[in-house]
């Protein structure tokens, strides 16, 4: 080796040296300091899920509160090893998912989404550094979080498009997929809609105006409703700390005609027609969507008479029946709040009682299940709570009214993940009509 050449490469062992000093002063040197941007990842929780304010407990110690449905913790810098995870509801300070394991790598940006019900939320870890697409086009990624709708289609198209004339840009999407899929679409703005998977007719979401930017990242999130099956949805840039909340404008009703003897009903809410009879007892009613809102236009008739020019309010996504008993001369009505969510178990279905039977008196009716008590002194115009039922085979059926008659005792084989209510409707005397029949709702 010459003189000159030994001098060279001793100047560059230096120069090599200087530097590594000069990046281990700074703090950045692989395995340096918590400044190491190789050692951190930033990571913020979602709450997608109904219910009060979640709490982010990571490694036994508070670091979010406060974080509504809708709404995004802010960011937290943690370093990239694995961590326990825990979440909490704010009112009670107790826990609803028990502590799990998160590793982080890199130097990555997250965002822990929670979602699914209320006393028993999911989670999934969504990455938000996906690579940018081209000009005027936007990376969507969609991910359905709304836990009791199923599978769901979605659809971006123009505001008058059919359906039926188009094909989804996400199909049959499953509750809790889409983390690591994405489409790429035309940026512009679209109506939005969401169907029941396969079924362009089950309408689940139908917004006007999804605007979509030139090289944007947007996650739309697909949420439950309190009816359990319309859905709502947030969204977000990937670039932007807003969420934006996108309530379904949309609820759900529907008629059932019980008074005794028969006479035509009819319901109009908010202008919409809800349904008509030409006979009662009648329990075969459809769920209607109709303007979600307060203080909807509520009328309904019983043998071409108003019993009800009132005011409903619906909350956006809700399902609700609306039952009418008693007699023509002497009619009534009463509004129940449907929960249509899917039964926890996958071998099970839940189960009400409601009673429009006119002439039951103040002891009201019971309902068992097997010769299991279910429902108890239940009047009329009200509706028990809902409880779950086996659907490995036939269940009996039996409905008692207050002088200990049987009214209704049958076996019936119930579909597992089914909702159903058992109306009964009419007159509680024999002599009169009577009608008491099992509704699948879901």
């Amino acid at each position: 080796m010459t003189a000159l050449n030994l001098r060279r490469r001793l100047l560059a062992l230096w120069t090599l040296a200087a530097a590594a000093l000069l990046l281990t002063g700074c703090g950045v040197a692989e395995g340096v300091g918590d400044n190491n941007p190789k050692k951190q990842a930033e990571l913020r929780l979602l709450n997608a899920s109904l219910g009060s304010a979640l709490e982010l407990w990571v490694d036994d110690s508070l670091r979010a509160s406060g974080v509504a449905y809708g709404s995004a913790s802010a960011e937290l810098t943690l370093s990239t090893d694995s961590h326990d995870v825990a979440l909490r509801r704010g009112s009670s300070g107790s826990a609803v998912q028990d502590s799990q394991a998160l590793t982080l790598t890199g130097k990555t940006h997250s965002t822990l989404l929670a979602y699914g019900r209320n006393s028993a939320p999911q989670t999934l870890l969504l990455s938000d550094d996906l690579d940018t697409p081209a000009t005027n086009r936007t990376r969507l990624r969609v991910v359905n979080a709304a836990v009791d709708a199923g599978a769901l289609d979605v659809y971006l198209t123009g505001s008058s498009a059919a359906l039926s004339d188009v094909n989804p840009v996400v199909s049959a999407l499953a509750v809790g997929s889409g983390g690591g899929s994405t489409v790429d679409v035309t940026s512009g703005t679209w109506r939005l809609r969401v169907t029941g998977s396969g079924d362009a007719t089950d309408l689940r979401l139908d917004l006007s105006s999804l605007t979509l930017t030139s090289r944007d990242i947007v996650t739309l999130l697909l949420t439950p409703s309190s009816g359990g099956v319309l859905v709502h949805a947030l969204s977000y840039s990937q670039d932007s700390d807003n969420v934006a909340v996108r309530n379904n404008p949309s609820a759900r009703v529907r008629l059932i005609a019980g008074t005794s003897p028969s006479a035509a009903h009819s319901a109009t809410v908010g202008g919409s027609a809800i349904g008509a009879s030409s006979s009662s007892p009648w329990s075969t009613g459809a769920y209607t969507r109709v303007s979600a809102g307060s203080a909807q236009a509520l009328t309904i008739t019983v043998g071409g008479s108003a019993i009800a020019t009132s005011a409903l309010d619906l909350s956006a996504g809700a399902d609700v029946t609306l039952l009418v008993y008693g007699t023509p001369s002497a009619p009534a009505y009463a509004v129940f709040s449907d929960d249509n969510g899917l039964p926890t178990s996958s071998s099970q279905a839940r189960v009400r009682l409601a009673n429009g039977l006119n002439g039951t008196g103040s002891a009201g009716i019971a309902l068992s299940i097997d010769a299991d008590p279910k429902a108890d002194s239940l009047l009329a115009g009200a509706a028990s709570a809902y409880v779950s039922a086996g659907t490995d085979s036939s269940r009996r059926f039996t409905v008692t009214q207050s002088d200990g008659s049987v009214a209704y005792d049958q076996s019936l084989t119930l579909a597992a993940q089914g909702v159903y209510t058992l109306f009964a409707l009419g007159d509680a005397t024999a002599a009169n009509p009577r009608s008491i029949v099992l509704r699948r709702d879901r």
